[in-house]
């Protein structure tokens, strides 16, 4: 396979899969300061953090309010991470690879875009709720449709590949950037701000009813943490991500036997470190591997994937 092509399949998978975590976050913390009035300011600026977009926010925007964050997340063009540029670039890619995927794929990515490009024009806070869902719809149209479609081949592994890599780093990321933001209080309304920022997080991940049907599950940070973190069996944890992700990376070095595996060893230390923690404070606290470290983990694993596959003309 020519590395740009495989390079094509891995930024597609994680630019959809960016299209859909960003437009259910921007929907959900919407959602959450209309149901939690009275309880929970309307929190912003932490939407910057997580998308890593403050800096070039202040750059067209004074007040990080309802309006502009909505704007800048949905369909400005400038930022690189919104919806509408995350949805571009995976029909450019899309575009360049009509030969290697099939035409629904195609279809289904370009449909999207004209649609959602239609609607940028006229964005406002009324349409920020039907937007996002067209949004995240689109997103679960074109993997199902690759799931139907696509040979079990290398192409198929390096997009899958892209989209594990990009919901992990998004997981590990909300949880940077929003654990610290809670009170951890046992009453009150400082406890009930904490039980609403809970309950959008964990939407923000779809995971809010997998949570609810977990046995003893407790609307407290160790238990939900745990379970984003943790869990072997919730599709958007991080654990489960990196399985995920290490199995597709085991059929791509199988087919590339000459190919050194770093990216395995990176990958399989990262995962040990998450699978023998004696307690999830290690991470939550700041220890090893804390947050921090488990995020910039990832982006090792992400950045030795493309040294080991993308560098080269093929493999």
């Amino acid at each position: 396979m020519l590395s740009r092509i495989a390079e094509s399949l891995f930024w597609m998978g994680r630019y959809v899969e960016r299209m859909e975590n960003t437009a259910r976050l921007l929907d959900v913390n919407y959602h959450a300061t209309l149901e939690g009035a009275g309880a929970l300011e309307a929190q912003w600026e932490p939407l910057l953090d997580v998308t890593f977009t403050k800096d070039a926010f202040g750059e067209f925007f004074t007040a990080t309010d309802t309006q502009s964050v909505s704007l800048w997340l949905a369909v400005h063009t400038e930022n690189s991470a919104s919806v509408l540029s995350s949805l571009t670039f995976a029909r450019e890619n899309a575009r360049s690879l009509r030969n290697r995927i099939s035409t629904e794929m195609w279809e289904s990515l370009n449909m999207a875009y004209h649609s959602i490009c239609s609607k940028s024009g006229f964005f406002d806070e009324s349409s920020l709720h039907h937007f996002c869902n067209e949004a995240r719809d689109a997103s679960h149209l074109f993997f199902g449709i690759a799931e139907a479609t696509l040979p079990r081949d290398m192409g198929w592994h390096f997009l899958q590949s892209g989209r594990m890599v990009e919901r992990a780093d998004n997981v590990a990321r909300l949880l940077e950037v929003i654990y610290p933001l809670f009170t951890h209080h046992q009453g009150g309304m400082a406890a009930l701000a904490d039980h609403h920022r809970w309950t959008a997080l964990l939407k923000s991940v779809s995971a809010y009813e997998a949570y609810l049907k977990t046995p003893m599950h407790f609307f407290e940070s160790q238990s939900i943490a745990a379970f984003l973190l943790l869990s072997p069996k919730f599709p958007r944890s991080l654990s489960y991500s990196l399985a995920t992700l290490a199995d597709h990376l085991e059929c791509i070095a199988k087919e590339n036997p000459t190919v050194p595996q770093n990216v395995q060893r990176k990958l399989g230390w990262l995962r040990a470190q998450l699978e023998y923690i004696d307690h999830i404070d290690q991470i939550l606290t700041g220890k090893k591997p804390s947050l921090a470290r488990l995020l910039e983990s990832i982006n090792h694993v992400a950045a030795e994937i493309i040294k080991s596959y993308f560098a080269l003309k093929e493999f």
